[in-house]
């Protein structure tokens, strides 16, 4: 008769697998009842335990993987710095993996850190419901998963910006400032970055009693594509007198059309980016921007894998760590 894998045992009994994996080691939060069922069901249908992947298992695995759209984007590079400062010092090795936002690269690069059965994994997904269920299987496979920039419906730590306060507190400045009409250059609006970013922009401006217009809210989300749809946008009656853009690439893609377009920022249209990227330094006017720690977030995010990687027993809830944002102001705003 053929062996049965523990995939084998969880799909015949409807449980996951990690739970067929602690019933067969008698594991104390396993129910007397499920133990029962599993060892029966394993004895009854040939399993055999897999030595090798069970030392390996309980070796102490060194080797994380790092899943993010860029490691030349500012925000990701900063992530990744924190990341490996904090695992160099530990004594782990980074395995990296870029999926350049493109869906069909993410699933790929999520199936070879699940082949190469790494210690654990950092990433930062889409919202894809493919890439879910592969995340959902590490975490059924027990490999510690921590999820950072974006957040996702799984059970797992997951550490994100406070997107919206730094949205909220952007739009309420060049309100306070004496902006009248406030655009919002948005990413895909079922992630969470933007869509938190948007939900602050929207609470900002119904805090001054403004109107949400949907005529202001675009969907741009790189300094190319701000260049080509800028010119156009900023030519609608009543055109915005200051625009949020979801990153500060954009940003600079809409400074220089108002530019071209001879608007005069600020006096006549304020723009804002997000991320505090190097760039806002070197644009004329100089880019005020929303700050995000990231190489902060990369290091709480390691740490916290860490912790979970070496966690035996009596494992902490998994939580959401949302870290604070911060307002820069410069040139391009009052």
């Amino acid at each position: 008769m053929k062996s049965i894998t523990i995939k084998d045992i969880a799909r015949a009994l409807g449980i996951s697998p990690s739970t067929v994996s602690r019933a067969l080691q008698n594991h104390p939060d396993i129910s007397l009842e499920t133990r029962r069922v599993v060892q029966t069901y394993a004895q009854e249908h040939n399993y055999k335990p897999n030595m090798m992947a069970s030392n390996l298992r309980t070796a102490r695995n060194t080797t994380i993987g790092l899943l993010i759209p860029s490691a030349t984007h500012y925000f990701y590079a900063r992530v990744l710095k924190g990341v490996e400062q904090v695992a160099a010092e530990a004594g782990y090795n980074i395995i990296i993996t870029q999926s350049d936002r493109k869906p069909e690269r993410e699933q790929q690069a999520l199936r070879a850190l699940l082949s190469l059965r790494v210690g654990g994994v950092l990433a930062c997904v889409g919202n894809h419901p493919e890439s879910h269920d592969l995340l959902q299987t590490m975490i059924d496979d027990e490999i510690p998963l921590v999820l950072v920039g974006r957040q996702a419906p799984l059970n797992c730590d997951q550490i994100v910006s406070n997107d919206y306060d730094g949205a909220f507190r952007a739009v309420e400045y060049m309100i306070l400032s004496g902006a009248k009409r406030v655009a919002y250059y948005t990413g895909p609006l079922d992630e969470s970055p933007a869509a938190e970013r948007f939900r602050g922009y929207k609470d900002a401006l119904k805090k001054y009693d403004m109107p949400l217009d949907p005529q202001l809210v675009l969907e741009c989300y790189s300094r190319t594509d701000a260049l080509v749809k800028t010119p156009d946008f900023l030519l609608i009656p009543n055109r915005p007198d200051a625009i949020l853009a979801v990153n500060d690439q954009t940003a600079a893609g809409i400074l220089e059309s108002a530019k071209m377009l001879g608007i005069r920022v600020p006096d006549e249209m304020q723009i804002c980016g997000f991320s505090n990227d190097m760039l806002t330094r070197h644009t004329d006017p100089m880019l005020s921007t929303v700050q995000q720690h990231a190489k902060a977030m990369g290091q709480e995010a390691m740490q916290l894998l860490i912790t979970r990687m070496q966690e035996k027993e009596d494992q902490q809830p998994h939580k959401t760590h949302i870290l604070p944002t911060n307002l820069i102001v410069r040139e391009s705003t009052h």
